[in-house]
């Protein structure tokens, strides 16, 4: 096996191995925890993820005949099987040949359905997933196929060309690779940890698949845990979706023989040896980036409501509240702390009165003196929602000449059409943190952003443009931020998350502390848990 190495033997950044169906792998480390793997098929530049951002310097390595060796364990390839071992030299897991020819048409990730694509051939009923795949192989433009169980009045075997994206469902099995690439990892029926969760898979802290993506109630991401002995976080370079891009195609599932990577796009695995969950969850929260402790009121009861009505009711409410004696640290205002009325039936061109960064006159006339009261006299902090969109039409015609608007709305739900940011952009980002950074010295403590799922990344980002708010104005405040979804490595910001608009019943109450483990698991250890009162069952 010939290695190709980037810098000093013992040093090197990089060793390439080159594999027999063409193309190679990058071998690296990053952090002291993690091993990185490229699957390269053109000599393109290594991911810059925002999900990677290890605590401490990359671990040093050296080479050796077939692969690399770090002091948490080795990586060697030998005719594009890669084997991961841990520090003992204990095999953890096998690949199959990577890029050796295989299309992996037949693999399966039990529980995904597709949200689009592009029809191969018409729908048939076959007996079972293996007959459904064998339909997909002699469909000419095959490259995808969903078995469902059952089926509806089309069949229960569907042939796809293309695949927009995935999403969870208990009926049906994905098969093949999405138009994309395949990697396969042996396992011995190995508990897989920390894939995120929703409302229908929360008290459940294994799984055998994931199709990441962030939504209201649900976030899924692309890393376990194995109890065969590593943690695993999968990258790629581009976000998919229907309407709105918030889907990360880099999925796995495993059938208890294999772990099936399935993606699109440039793909980087980043490989973990750990004996224990413990062990391995905190070697993956070592390359995400430890988490910033939020401030102490952020541990506290915070109540939010929509329908604060003007100024008196905001101050009848808070001294209740003191005069109550209860144990409240801050409250959360929702459109009516910055505008006149909520934005959801606005077209996509906005209406010229609206204000997207101004305090609202009836509930904030006198907004530097009302919360300097509030915080010192009352001890409150106050939290404004943030909506990761515009409203006015002057500001939506300025953003949309700078490029700063994300193609797309809020499908299904009808709006924000052509109106959200692009927090991806630097530009777009140095915008909105400049047209609300008076927000800090205002007196407003931290934001509540909302409705953020337009991307798989548009949380981070905006939290990325929020930091910077606070830090033109402090160098030392500590930052904070409640997000409906998140993404790993959010919560190296400050951003802590909530548990989305769960309803007001005992079912969701009991499904609540589920999903904070699971998402604790998965990258996100700070979750506020709701009350459901956003609808209508409360009162």
């Amino acid at each position: 096996m010939r290695l190709f190495l980037l810098g000093a033997f013992a040093n090197a950044k990089e060793v390439f191995v080159p594999l027999p169906g063409g193309g190679k792998l990058g071998l690296s480390t990053r952090g002291s925890t993690a091993f990185r793997v490229r699957v390269l098929t053109t000599d393109n530049a290594p991911i810059d993820t925002p999900m990677v951002a290890p605590d401490s310097e990359d671990a040093p390595f050296t080479s050796t005949s077939t692969g690399i060796s770090a002091k948490f364990g080795s990586i060697t390839v030998d005719q594009g099987k890669l084997t991961l071992k841990d520090a003992s030299g204990k095999v953890l897991t096998t690949s199959d040949p990577i890029g050796h020819g295989d299309t992996g048409i037949c693999s399966t990730q039990p529980g995904t359905d597709i949200t689009g694509g592009d029809r191969a051939g018409d729908p048939t009923t076959v007996t079972d997933a293996a007959a459904c795949c064998d339909y997909c192989k002699a469909t000419t433009g095959c490259k995808a196929w969903i078995f469902g169980n059952p089926g509806d009045e089309e069949g229960n075997c569907w042939v796809m060309s293309t695949v927009a994206g995935t999403t969870q469902s208990a009926t049906r099995t994905l098969g093949g690779m999405g138009s994309g690439n395949g990697v396969y990892l042996s396992t011995k029926a190995g508990q897989l940890y920390g894939r995120g969760s929703g409302k229908g898979d929360a008290t459940k802290l294994t799984g055998t698949s994931v199709n990441p993506y962030v939504d209201n109630t649900a976030t899924y991401v692309p890393h376990y845990y194995t109890t065969d002995g590593y943690a695993a976080l999968g990258v790629v370079n581009i976000t998919t979706g229907n309407g709105k891009t918030n889907n990360l195609p880099a999925r796995y599932g495993t059938d208890g023989s294999k772990i099936t990577w399935s993606t699109e796009g440039a793909f980087e695995l980043y490989l973990m040896p750990a004996a224990t969950l413990d062990e391995g969850t905190a070697a993956y929260y070592s390359l995400i980036g430890a988490p910033a402790v939020p401030p102490r009121y952020g541990f506290g009861f915070i109540a939010s409501r929509w329908g604060w009505e003007n100024r008196s009711y905001i101050e009848s409410v808070l001294h209740q509240f003191r005069d109550g004696n209860y144990p409240i640290d801050a409250f959360i205002t929702d459109f009516g702390w910055f505008t006149t009325e909520s934005d959801y039936a606005y077209p996509s061109e906005g209406k010229d009165y609206y204000h997207d960064f101004n305090f609202s006159n009836l509930t904030f006339p006198e907004p530097q003196a009302q919360l300097k009261e509030y915080r010192e006299k009352l001890n409150f902090r106050m939290g404004g929602i943030r909506k990761p969109r515009l409203g006015n039409s002057d500001l939506i015609k300025f953003a949309t000449a700078q490029g700063f608007i994300l193609p797309g709305g809020e499908t299904g739900l009808g709006y924000a059409e052509g109106r959200n940011l692009n927090y991806g952009l630097k530009a777009a980002r140095d915008w909105y943190a400049e047209q609300q950074q008076h927000y800090y010295p205002d007196g407003v403590s931290f934001f509540w952003n909302d409705e953020g799922e337009t991307d798989f990344y548009t949380f981070h980002w905006w939290n990325v443009a929020q930091v910077q708010s606070l830090r033109a104005t402090s160098k030392d405040t500590r930052f904070y931020s409640i997000n409906r979804a998140w993404s790993p490595g959010m919560a190296r910001l400050g951003a802590t998350v909530w548990t989305g608009d769960i309803n007001p019943s005992w079912d969701d109450l009991v499904n609540t502390p589920g999903m904070m483990l699971n998402w604790g698991l998965a990258g996100a250890p700070y979750v506020a848990c709701d009350i459901g009162g956003v609808t209508g069952e409360s009162n």
